[in-house]
């Protein structure tokens, strides 16, 4: 088994009584095997693993609160967002679903409500617009006592009134829309939408 100088680590033999290299006196002195020397040079790599991981995990919890902070959608954008996707896709269902999840097969909607739900889809699904972009200017509360009984009966007619009577939040949007058709002509649209909470998702209402 090979031993080593505790001095300077130069391999000794059998015979060396001093280190070849340092002088170091060898007699009586511990013996160091390979193993001794792989262990005494590994010992700090649990310690070294332990403090990148927590790195890691620090750099990624903060990355995750700066995209919170700074680049994640606010919920009441949610209707909105889907409007200008449902445009620009050409999709009538998706442009619905910003004013309600169950649009369809609901008992209180009239013919003319069902009409009038299939004349939008086939709008949009028929759209000539190529491009739908949008900025909301101005974000304000709205006070949930000052919602008006027509409000809550559209709610009830298009959502069910469970859907109504769950309204946790309401907020007035400023947006203003850009649509640029097919033949490169520039429409923009300014309107003030109402943005509702109601089971945790936010829509709009016309």
């Amino acid at each position: 088994m090979s031993r080593y100088c505790t001095r300077c680590g130069t391999e000794l033999t059998a015979m060396d009584r001093f280190c070849r290299r340092c002088g170091e006196a060898v007699t009586g002195r511990p013996v160091y095997t390979e193993l001794v020397r792989v262990k005494q040079k590994s010992s700090h790599v649990p310690l070294i693993l332990g403090a990148i991981l927590i790195a890691s995990i620090s750099l990624l919890m903060t990355g995750v609160a700066v995209y919170r902070q700074f680049f994640a959608m606010p919920g009441y954008e949610r209707p909105i967002r889907l409007m200008a996707e449902g445009i620009e896709e050409k999709n009538g269902e998706k442009f619905l679903e910003a004013f309600s999840d169950i649009y369809e097969g609901i008992d209180e909607l009239t013919d003319d409500d069902m009409d009038s739900w299939a004349e939008v889809k086939d709008e949009i699904n028929n759209s000539l617009i190529d491009s739908c972009t949008y900025e909301i200017k101005n974000v304000s509360d709205i006070n949930m006592d000052s919602i008006d009984s027509d409000i809550i009966r559209v709610l009830k007619v298009f959502g069910g009134s469970e859907w109504a009577d769950g309204i946790q939040e309401a907020k007035e949007l400023d947006v203003v829309f850009t649509f640029r058709y097919m033949n490169g002509k520039t429409e923009t649209s300014d309107h003030a939408w109402t943005a509702i909470k109601s089971n945790k998702k936010w829509y709009t209402l016309e």
